[in-house]
């Protein structure tokens, strides 16, 4: 079924039908009323999807998914942090790891009959970097389960570094290394390449490194260092999510309002592309078509991918404070 859903700052979680040789956003259920689920992912089941809800306090919700696509609030739980903005399922369905932007943390709960227990574990991460206004303590990024069983990365926006854990049976972490990035850089998303090398968008500095990783993802250097836009980067340009798919990497730049697209191997700029709103904030790739979530003008934008190249960004559906894009997995 193609259906695609829709995270949001203040307007709760859409479900659209994709039609597939358009791309069009129709309306398929009513939507889920959550408060901030910023970003979704999937349970490995597709049973279910989880949400992180930026409110103060900070919570994770689990949903159940119908084989209509509709979509039922399971329960909630408190993630001990604050502003949590991005989480992962492991590989086996049975915990969920957040990151909890504000606090600096780094959160662990059971998953059981679809719902979301009380933590098992908080992490808190320490340290600043040398931007006052944006590093003067920890902000955990991203959340991604590597291709070794267990074994959690985290970007940490306010410290400049990615930090790797191990995740125990008993759900609980334990830090296997660090890596320090670039200082003043930002790192805030990462995508793994098939060949076992990482790229990492700063946002801070609008830059996306190309890390070698080792030993299990505990040892991660970065070995090229490339803009994250192809054209000129304008003044206060915010890169927010990056995504690998066949030979391209794309590159959302908030500020720029544009996806960059750059081939990987070698590393080859090719364009940035409008994305005809304002403040793309994540994308995702369905069915040969990208959906863009521009939060600031509260749409969603879609453009077929022509041997992987984004045209032009036209309006698919009106989603006050969009923010995330999660199509239904493939079977």
């Amino acid at each position: 079924m193609a259906l695609i859903y829709v995270g949001s700052y203040g307007s709760g979680i859409r479900c659209f039908r994709q039609n597939l040789d358009t791309g069009e956003l129709t309306v398929a259920h009513p939507p889920l009323d959550v408060a901030d689920p910023s970003f979704l992912a999937w349970h490995p089941s597709g049973a279910y999807l989880y949400a992180v809800c930026e409110r103060d306090p900070g919570r994770i919700a689990a949903v159940a998914v119908a084989e209509d696509g509709s979509l039922t609030l399971l329960n909630t739980e408190p993630t001990g942090g604050t502003s949590p903005c991005h989480l992962a399922i492991d590989a086996e369905g049975e915990f969920a790891v957040v990151a909890n932007y504000s606090s600096g943390s780094v959160s662990v709960h059971p998953v059981r009959a679809g719902q979301v227990g009380a933590r098992t574990d908080l992490v808190q991460h320490t340290g600043t970097g040398p931007n006052a206004e944006r590093q003067e303590g920890p902000h955990a990024h991203m959340v991604s389960f590597t291709k070794y069983p267990r074994m959690v990365l985290v970007t940490d926006l306010g410290t400049d570094q990615i930090m790797t854990y191990r995740l125990e049976p008993e759900g609980t972490l334990t830090q296997m290394g660090s890596a320090a990035m670039t200082p003043g850089s930002g790192p805030r998303h990462m995508a793994h390449h098939e060949s076992g090398r990482l790229y990492i968008d700063g946002e801070l500095d609008t830059m996306v490194d190309i890390c070698e990783v080792r030993a299990s993802g505990a040892m991660i250097r970065s070995v090229e260092r490339h803009s994250a836009m192809v054209g000129e980067v304008p003044s206060g340009n915010l890169p927010s999510h990056l995504e690998l798919h066949g030979k391209h990497l794309y590159v959302a730049n908030r500020g720029a309002n544009c996806i960059s697209v750059f081939e990987t191997d070698p590393w080859r700029p090719v364009i940035d592309v409008p994305t005809g709103g304002d403040w793309p904030r994540h994308f995702a790739i369905a069915n040969g078509f990208m959906y863009v979530a521009n939060q600031n003008s509260g749409d969603i934008a879609v453009s077929r991918l022509d041997g992987g190249v984004p045209g032009g960004f036209q309006f698919a559906a009106e989603v006050p404070g969009a923010s995330c894009v999660l199509p239904v997995q493939s079977s």
